[in-house]
């Protein structure tokens, strides 16, 4: 399977060698340098260095038009002009954000967790402009105005959502740092 990670920082350089284990076609993209030398001397991976939301790179990287655009349009209006048209735009421009201030309120729960998660907690945390302040409140706005959702039904479906996968990325991330 061909795969594009963006970003050779910790987290994409250690899912790159996973996959690449597994005999996956690995592209990464990043802007720094060092981080692509750092990746291109010890995995097994293509590295193209540049921005990863930018449609040549991705071109480039071997990226189809599709997906060209849904990556491009996920960060509409933050870095670029490009506008979110089917579904599954939305919903990634929408949770890309959300997912960072869900995740953030995760954190500071006793749980650590989103299993015991509710919305009116999440709102109040919504509300708190410090509150994990570079997670852009006028974007998850945004994006549930295009998804034709109320606020509270986008809060809920993302917690569901987030909530269905916990264990299994908790798992996924637990084995990937034991390899390492």
């Amino acid at each position: 399977m061909k795969i594009i990670i963006v970003g050779a920082g910790k987290v994409g350089s250690t899912l790159a060698d996973y996959l690449s284990m597994e005999e996956h076609d690995i592209t990464i993209v990043d802007n720094d340098e060092k981080a692509i030398q750092r990746a291109s001397n010890t995995l097994d991976v293509m590295c193209i260095k540049g921005p990863g939301a930018a449609p040549s790179v991705l071109r480039e990287a071997g990226a189809d038009e599709a997906l060209v655009h849904a990556v491009v349009c996920h960060g509409f209006s933050l870095c670029s002009d490009v506008e979110p048209v089917h579904v599954m735009e939305k919903v990634l421009f929408a949770a890309d954000e959300l997912t960072g201030l869900i995740g953030a309120a995760a954190r500071m729960r006793p749980s650590k967790s989103v299993q015991d998660m509710e919305v009116g907690s999440l709102k109040k945390k919504f509300k708190d402009k410090k509150f994990a302040a570079g997670c852009s409140r006028d974007v998850i706005s945004q994006g549930a105005e295009r998804l034709g959702w109320d606020l509270d039904v986008l809060l809920e479906r993302t917690i569901l959502a987030m909530r269905s996968c916990e264990e299994r990325v908790n798992g996924e991330m637990a084995a990937l740092a034991e390899d390492r």
